[in-house]
């Protein structure tokens, strides 16, 4: 799992709402809380922190393209593999194609 930050984002307005974990900040302490066990009973273990399994990563760049399944599934029926390599890693890329994801039976 990769949590993907974006600095710009407002906070959740109302404080007696669920959490919000809208800011990088956030986001960092909710990791840390998984990583000191606190979460395990959630379901949320923190192994998966020491494995490298869940991993904080720069939000998107200026002119990156927003990934979204339903661009995938659009890519890939129209055959366009450039559009589709924008969107997701060339394996994922190879793999979807070799396994004809979203092209139906």
């Amino acid at each position: 799992m990769t949590y993907r930050t974006d600095p710009s984002s407002p906070s959740s307005p109302d404080s007696s709402a669920s959490p919000s974990y809208s800011t990088t900040a956030a986001q960092e302490e909710y990791l840390q809380a998984i990583a000191s066990g606190s979460r395990d009973a959630e379901g949320a273990l923190s192994s998966w922190i020491d494995d490298g399994r869940i991993v904080m990563v720069e939000g998107r760049r200026e002119g990156e393209e927003v990934v979204s399944s339903t661009k995938v599934r659009e890519a890939v029926k129209s055959g366009d593999r450039e559009a589709l390599s924008h969107l997701v890693t060339d394996g994922i890329t190879d793999y979807i194609l070799k396994e004809k994801f979203y092209l139906g039976s």
